[in-house]
C-alpha cells in the first residue's frame, strides 16, 4: 500500500496536537447576555460550549458569567473578539 509521506507526517502531527495540547478555556464575559451571544457565535463556528456563573465574582468580572469551551487552539477567543464581545479574562486548564 502506497501512502504518501506527507499524509503520514500530517497524521502524526494531528495525533501529537490532540494528545498534548487539548485544553479547556474559561472565558469570562461578564453578563448573561454576552455569555449567550458568545455561545451562539461559538456554535456557529463549530464549537460546543457551556455557560457557567462564577461563584464569587469580583467587580472586574461584572455579573460573573463565563463560557467554557474545550479546544485544541485559542481560536474561540479570537472569534469572540472579532464579534466585539468584551472578554474580561481567560483561564486555561
Amino acid at each position: 500500500q502506497n501512502i504518501p509521506l506527507s499524509h503520514i507526517i500530517k497524521c502524526k502531527i494531528i495525533y501529537y496536537v490532540k494528545e498534548d495540547f487539548f485544553m479547556t478555556l474559561y472565558i469570562k464575559v461578564g453578563s448573561i447576555t454576552n455569555a449567550q451571544r458568545s455561545q451562539r457565535v461559538l456554535r456557529q463556528n463549530g464549537y460546543k460550549s457551556i455557560i457557567k456563573k462564577l461563584e464569587n465574582p469580583t467587580p472586574e468580572d461584572g455579573c460573573g458569567y463565563m463560557v467554557v469551551v474545550s479546544t485544541y487552539t485559542e481560536e474561540p477567543i479570537s472569534i469572540l473578539i472579532k464579534e466585539g464581545i468584551q472578554i474580561r479574562g481567560v483561564e486555561r486548564k
